[in-house]
C-alpha cells in the first residue's frame, strides 16, 4: 500500500471525483454547509478572502492561485463600479468568498472571482488583440477550465429560465450546469448581503422557479446553506 503501487490509481480517482463533485473532499459533511451565511461573513477585500480560504482549510497552493487571480480581477475591472458604489472587484471577491465559505473547489472559486470578465470588463486599450481576445487569453485560452466556466456562466448564468425549467429534473443536470447554478447563487448572495439590492433601484432578479432550482441543486451538492441564505 504505497505510492509506487497505488499512486497512479489514487491520482486517477482524485481527478475523477474532481470532475464529478464541485466541492472539496475536506468540506463534505461539515455541519456549517447547511447553515445560512450571516452578513458579517461576506468578504469584500483580497486579504479577507485569503484569510477565509486559510480558515476553511484551502491548501497553500490554492490560496496562492486565488491571490493571483484576485490581482487579475483587479486589473481587468480597474475603474469599474457596482450600482451601489462598490468597486466592481469587491463584488467579484464577495462572490468568490461565498463559494469558499461553502467549500467549493478552487476551480469553481476562480470562476466566481472572474465570472463577469467577459460581460463587464471595461474596454481595454487598443492593441494587437481585441478586448474579448485579451480576456480569453487571461483566462487561460479558449477551452481552458477557467475560460470554459466563465464563458458558460456568461451565456447562461444571467438568465436562469432555461435551467429553471428543469427544476423538477435535477438528477438529469450535468455537473457543469450545477456549477452555473452555484455561481448564480453566490453572485446573488453577494448582492443581497452586500446591500446592492437594498440601496439601489435594482430589482431582485431571482424568481420563484429559479429559487426552487437553486434549492434543489444546493441540496444535491451538499450545501443547502447556500440556498438558505437566499431564502433568509
Amino acid at each position: 500500500d504505497d505510492e509506487r503501487s497505488f499512486g497512479g490509481v489514487r491520482a486517477f480517482l482524485r481527478e475523477h471525483v474532481r470532475r464529478l463533485d464541485p466541492l472539496r473532499p475536506e468540506a463534505i459533511g461539515r455541519p456549517d454547509l447547511g447553515v445560512a451565511m450571516r452578513p458579517e461573513e461576506l468578504v469584500q477585500t483580497r486579504s479577507a478572502l485569503l484569510d477565509l480560504a486559510f480558515a476553511r482549510g484551502y491548501a497553500p497552493q490554492d490560496r496562492a492561485t486565488i491571490a493571483h487571480h484576485c490581482d487579475v480581477a483587479s486589473i481587468l475591472m480597474n475603474g469599474g463600479y457596482r450600482p451601489c458604489g462598490r468597486p466592481f472587484v469587491s463584488h467579484l471577491i464577495g462572490t468568490a468568498g461565498v463559494l469558499v465559505r461553502y467549500g467549493f473547489r478552487v476551480e469553481v472559486v476562480l470562476a466566481g472571482l472572474l465570472h463577469a470578465a467577459y460581460t463587464h470588463c471595461p474596454e481595454l486599450p487598443p492593441g494587437q488583440k481585441s478586448s474579448i481576445e485579451t480576456v480569453r487569453d487571461v483566462l487561460g485560452g479558449a477551452g481552458a477550465p477557467l475560460e470554459r466556466r466563465v464563458r458558460a456562466y456568461s451565456r447562461r448564468g444571467e438568465e436562469l429560465d432555461s435551467l429553471a425549467s428543469r427544476r423538477d429534473r435535477i438528477d438529469e443536470m450535468s455537473v457543469d450546469d450545477a456549477e452555473i447554478v452555484a455561481l448564480v447563487a453566490a453572485n446573488e448572495v453577494d448582492m443581497m448581503l452586500g446591500g446592492e439590492y437594498r440601496y439601489t433601484m435594482r430589482d431582485e432578479a431571482m424568481g420563484a422557479d429559479a429559487l426552487v432550482l437553486v434549492r434543489g441543486v444546493c441540496t444535491a451538492l451538499g450545501v443547502p446553506g447556500l440556498a438558505a441564505t437566499l431564502e433568509a
